[in-house]
């Protein structure tokens, strides 16, 4: 793959990440609703995807990377405990993870 396709390649993970991180601290998004664990998953691939992607294109998101693995990690952890915490917010507040991150 050569510079322009890894620089598209990186764009439109970067959107579709940032569009599933879009409605915290409510849920993870995976398509047009919030997901769910198998969906997280998913997402997890993607997530891996512009890890190496960013790697290879020699970008520094490593904060941004992290804020994106927290969430894609304890969302799902969330759903499991869903009924002890009043919303996705207070799991996120209780666990000391991140509202937000800018890339």
């Amino acid at each position: 793959m050569d510079k322009k396709e890894l620089d598209k390649e990186y764009e439109d993970l970067v959107r579709f990440i940032q569009h599933s991180l879009q409605n915290l601290p409510e849920c993870v998004f995976y398509g047009l609703k919030c997901a769910d664990a198998d969906e997280c998953s998913e997402l997890m691939k993607d997530f891996h995807r512009l890890e190496r992607i960013s790697e290879r294109l020699a970008i520094d998101n490593s904060v941004y990377l992290e804020f994106c693995r927290w969430h894609y990690e304890n969302y799902p952890l969330f759903l499991n405990k869903k009924d002890d915490y009043k919303s996705y917010e207070e799991y996120i507040s209780k666990h000391n993870g991140p509202l937000n991150v800018e890339l």
